[in-house]
């Protein structure tokens, strides 16, 4: 994900620095182009925020299981159930 968003923006900046004005892209494929980078961050920080909070949620489970063990309660096998 993350050298798309760096090929998207590279492309990008190749329209500003050291490009001719002939081959400019147009506004359309500029916004385009644009809204691609900011997608592909957008991807990026939901991954994180998914792996994040999936961290979050076994550190809970981690902490119950923990308490269960202390109190001596165990979680019911097949044969309990």
């Amino acid at each position: 994900m993350s050298d798309r968003a760096t090929g998207i923006l590279n492309m990008l900046a190749a329209q500003f620095v050291g490009e001719e004005p002939d081959g400019r892209l147009n506004d359309g494929i500029m916004y385009n182009v644009i809204m691609s980078a900011i997608q592909e961050v957008k991807d990026i920080n939901n991954v994180v925020d998914a792996f994040h909070h999936a961290e979050r949620i076994k550190e809970i489970a981690n902490v119950k299981q923990e308490k269960q063990n202390q109190q001596g309660i165990k979680k019911p096998t097949k044969h309990h159930i």
